[in-house]
């Protein structure tokens, strides 16, 4: 989940990046960055619940996944940002 900050961070990092094409690129990265970390989360969440159901003796209930559950878990997207400004000023200083 994005918040407000990692809006405005990533608008002053987008800056930082000189140039269009690198504030796109360190978006990107970001996002890439953060989709396996999200994917472990998101996996982790619906295994502990499934444990905890099945652990159950009343196997009348069905079990209850939703989106606002998974989203309790929440990973800062700050440090994605940051890392991959990193990766792009690295990018832009070696070519």
């Amino acid at each position: 989940m994005i918040g407000n900050g990692d809006v405005w961070f990533a608008f002053a990092t987008g800056l930082a990046a000189q140039g269009t094409e690198n504030a796109i690129d360190m978006l990107v990265t970001a996002f890439l960055l953060a989709f396996l970390p999200a994917v472990i989360t998101v996996v982790r969440h619906l295994c502990r619940r499934y444990l905890k159901d099945s652990a159950t003796a009343d196997k009348d209930q069905p079990m209850k996944r939703s989106l606002r559950e998974i989203c309790q878990f929440e990973i800062p997207f700050f440090p994605f940002l940051t890392l991959s400004l990193f990766i792009i000023r690295i990018k832009t200083v070696l070519i």
